[in-house]
């Protein structure tokens, strides 16, 4: 009989999985022969001919389609070339020798579809193209890569189309062009899409009902799938000349409807090209506005609106105009101090000093120390303005400077700026300055700019803060608002236990802060001491921990944290 099964005697050679073979145990039965599946034929097929029978769905290797799109288009025409190009003598029969089926390769999806009265797709039902699901037949990685698209509503008075889905990548060669999104939004998440549709006569049918379904998942109603048609003029939106919606046709989510109400031609005057993208949020992508600026989405765009008390266009530098106060105010200074040389046991810094002036002689603060019950300060000062959030009051260190009890005699020595405010000082700028420093409830003083006149601004009932606000200062010439300022903030980019970033400006070289890590390559590690105000640094000391903690050189950046003018600053 015949030898169905065999083994591998004991001791034979195996041959080698590298070689393609698989593992072959001795004493195992395996097939003697390869077996043969009697539902499998092959046989020889003409090139001319398709292969694809009517009715079908085929994928088909590129090679493949190259044949069946000859067979379809006939032989010397473009597969780029729409066949409403071809002379009117020529596309009547070329379109009745069309059979209904669909050709999917890796690029392309051709479909053929005949609606014809008593034509096969009428005899096998025309739900044969309604609702089946058309793909390329690829693996791509991304789920919008592979889009799917499904017919619904093909218009009246057609009786055959031809739907051509193309990827992206491929358009220039299967439809002959090379389509790019509009600017402001994704790459397209669908499909290129080409309709050709004719009556009876071979005649093109513009506009009219078109409708069919694309899977874009990826698409949400908060950020929609957007459909463009291809003009000459490039990508156009859909606007009014349709719809787009999720679909409500069945429960797989993802699926989006669009409904053309009256069918546009877009090519060659009988073709209609679109495909679908989505919005690029342009304020979450790399947001293009001024730092003094919100930024809000609009669909295939964005704009920028500058802050109360800010004026521009406010866009970042080389986008626009950005943003510039309507009047002057202090802006946050920041010192950075770098390692730029290797360290192998931490970085260790016990103070940073800083100072006005360029050769580290004058300290930043005119207050080296605060009284005991209140933290360091300095002063700063808003010229030409005054603030009129916080209310003006006289403490009881300062009752023999205000000018009801001092200024009886308004001709007497240091009371030419006397007036009948109660609350009013009649002192100048250094004594206004003392009595504010003196009370751990004073935020400032307003300064007038010629006479020895201030008042001392309460915060026992609002918060210093409430003068900074775009309602907390107004505009007097005459005036100048000097306040508080806690000098300065200091940050650090890590920190061991027990050593702070704070210990750099303490004003005690006992302490120190050590960095978090041991080996610390150039530029990883840093402090900052932010100065708000109208505080300007110039020079740092810096007074590193002994060796090897203290770095052979290290790097010092003085400027503004967040400018309100865009132009470049002194670093």
């Amino acid at each position: 009989g015949e030898l169905v099964y065999d083994t591998l005697a004991p001791g034979a050679v195996v041959p080698s999985v590298a070689n393609g073979v698989p593992d072959l145990v001795p004493g195992s039965l395996y097939w003697a022969v390869c077996p043969t599946n009697g539902c499998i034929h092959v046989e020889p097929a003409c090139r001319g001919e398709s292969r694809c029978p009517t009715l079908g769905y085929c994928l088909v290797s590129p090679q493949q389609m190259i044949d069946e799109l000859t067979a379809i288009r006939g032989v010397g025409r473009s597969r780029a070339a729409p066949i409403c190009a071809v002379p009117r003598s020529a596309r009547l029969p070329l379109l009745n020798s069309l059979d209904p089926k669909a050709l999917a390769s890796d690029t392309r999806v051709e479909i053929v579809i005949d609606t014809t009265d008593g034509g096969p797709a009428q005899v096998a039902g025309v739900t044969q193209f309604w609702h089946r699901e058309y793909f390329r037949d690829a693996v791509e990685a991304a789920p919008d890569a592979h889009p799917r698209m499904r017919m619904q509503v093909i218009g009246d008075h057609v009786e055959k189309s031809i739907i051509t889905l193309s990827s992206f990548a491929a358009a220039e060669v299967e439809l002959g062009e090379a389509f790019e999104p509009p600017q402001g939004y994704t790459q397209f998440v669908t499909d290129i899409v080409r309709v050709e549709r004719f009556a009876a006569d071979g005649t093109a049918v513009t506009g009219g009902k078109f409708e069919l379904e694309f899977y874009a998942p990826s698409a949400t109603p908060e950020r929609p799938l957007s459909v463009f048609l291809f003009a000459a003029g490039g990508p156009e939106r859909l606007g009014d000349r349709g719809v787009v919606y999720p679909s409500d046709l069945h429960h797989e989510p993802g699926w989006w409807r669009i409904r053309f109400s009256d069918l546009p031609v877009t090519t060659a005057g009988c073709v209609t090209d679109f495909a679908g993208a989505l919005d690029v949020n342009e304020c979450q992508e790399g947001n293009p506005c001024d730092s003094q600026a919100t930024c809000t989405n609009t669909d295939g765009g964005f704009y920028c609106t500058c802050l109360p008390g800010y004026v521009g266009e406010g866009y970042q530098v080389g986008l626009g105009a950005g943003c510039v106060r309507t009047a002057w105010a202090a802006e946050t200074m920041k010192v950075t101090v770098e390692p730029d040389s290797p360290l192998d046991y931490g970085w260790r810094v016990s103070e940073i000093e800083i100072f006005v002036d360029d050769a580290c002689t004058t300290p930043l603060s005119p207050i080296p120390e605060a009284p005991a019950d209140q933290d360091p300060f300095t002063y700063v000062a808003t010229h030409s303005t005054r603030c009129v959030a916080l209310p003006a009051y006289t403490p009881a260190g300062a009752a023999d400077d205000a000018c009801a009890a001092k200024c009886a005699d308004p001709t007497a020595e240091g009371c030419a700026g006397a007036t009948d405010d109660a609350e009013a000082v009649c002192a100048g700028q250094a004594r206004c300055l003392e009595l504010c420093g003196a009370e751990p409830d004073c935020a400032g003083v307003n300064m007038h700019n010629s006479l020895p006149l201030c008042f001392l601004l309460s915060a026992l009932d609002a918060a210093p803060a409430a003068c900074a606000g775009p309602d907390g200062l107004e505009v007097a010439g005459e005036y100048r608002y000097i306040h508080k300022d806690t000098t300065p903030v200091v940050g650090g980019s890590s920190a061991f236990h027990g050593h702070p970033p704070g210990l750099v400006a303490d004003g005690d070289d006992a302490t120190q802060w050590w960095s978090a890590n041991f080996t610390v390559a150039p530029l990883t590690e840093q402090l900052t001491l932010a100065f708000t105000g109208g505080a300007v640094p110039r020079s740092a000391r810096v007074r590193q921990g002994g060796a090897p903690f203290a770095a052979g050189r290290y790097r010092v950046h003085l400027g503004p944290l967040r400018p309100s003018v865009d132009e470049p600053r002194f670093k």
